[in-house]
């Protein structure tokens, strides 16, 4: 069952900046918008910076499944009028990214995967640990909800990558957290991608800034 349908998609927080080309970042687990605040992006473009469910300033409704934060980002889109638009994502922002992409058809125009997970069984498990003392920007309840789906994703999100029409770009790290050769297999099941290593870790977007930047909006342009 697709749970995105039969789950009631949230209206996101966002923040916007520019003016033009709409630009969607999504941003990694535990995170929010603010992650993306170290980048400057062109001023031709409307950069659309999202909370997305159970982070940030977003509905935290206790539901958490891929597929329904998938959905949640064009449903936002639609009460913004924005028809199609590019889309950057960060890790388990990236696993929204390529879900949507399955899709999405002509109304996601390309795609960037920065670090994505990929959809297979995490080795090792996913263990979240227990929940921090410190107050939280997000629903501690998305964490095992997500360790779940990542140690035993839909089979059909591997499948799906084949699906995916929108030119894409996915980026990873030298030492970033996931297997290269997992990446590079994704990489070559998504029709039209192509894949780069930076120098850098998971957050390459602030371990790189400029690199990063560079190579997103060359391949955007």
């Amino acid at each position: 069952m697709n749970i995105a349908m039969v789950d009631e998609p949230v209206r996101l927080a966002y923040r916007e900046s520019g003016q033009g080309r709409p630009v969607v970042l999504l941003h990694g687990t535990a995170d929010d918008s603010s992650t993306w605040d170290g980048i400057t992006w062109p001023g031709d473009w409307r950069v659309l910076t999202l909370d997305l469910r159970g982070h940030g300033r977003s509905p935290r409704p206790g539901r958490y499944a891929l597929p329904a934060l998938a959905a949640d980002v064009p449903a936002t889109l639609d009460t913004l009028g924005v028809d199609d638009f590019d889309l950057v994502g960060h890790s388990m922002g990236a696993m929204v990214g390529y879900l949507l992409a399955q899709s999405a058809g002509e109304r996601l125009r390309r795609l960037v995967l920065v670090e994505p997970p990929p959809p297979v069984p995490a080795d090792p498990p996913r263990d979240e640990g227990p929940r921090p003392r410190r107050a939280l920007g997000y629903d501690w309840e998305f964490q095992s909800q997500f360790s779940a789906q990542r140690n035993a994703p839909d089979p059909a999100w591997w499948d799906g990558l084949a699906a995916i029409t929108a030119p894409t770009l996915l980026l990873s790290g030298s030492r970033g957290s996931f297997p290269a050769a997992t990446l590079s297999a994704m990489a070559r099941l998504i029709p039209v991608c192509r894949h780069e290593v930076l120098d850098g870790g998971h957050m390459l977007h602030h371990d790189q800034p400029a690199r990063f930047r560079s190579a997103v909006v060359d391949f955007l342009r």
